[in-house]
């Protein structure tokens, strides 16, 4: 479950600092251990999540060169 669903417009926006350890805690141990134990996996969606965005910058910044060669030929 997302954190900020979960504890928005409630818990956390009044609890103070710590005071979500005891119901908070164990659900971090949890997927830390996921994390531990799937290595591989995380590493590979990692990977994958990067990638994603290399290829994300490259489609804008042949879009921003697109438009601005559009632009000098028109001025020509």
């Amino acid at each position: 479950m997302d954190f900020n669903k979960k504890y928005s417009g409630g818990k956390a926006d009044t609890t103070v600092a710590n005071s979500l350890n005891k119901e908070f805690g164990p659900k971090l141990k949890e997927q830390m251990e996921h994390c531990v134990d799937h290595l591989e996996e995380i590493s590979k969606l990692s990977k994958w999540q990067k990638m994603s965005v290399v290829e994300e910058r490259v489609r804008v910044v042949g879009e921003k060169v697109r438009v601005a060669d559009e632009k000098v030929r028109v001025k020509e």
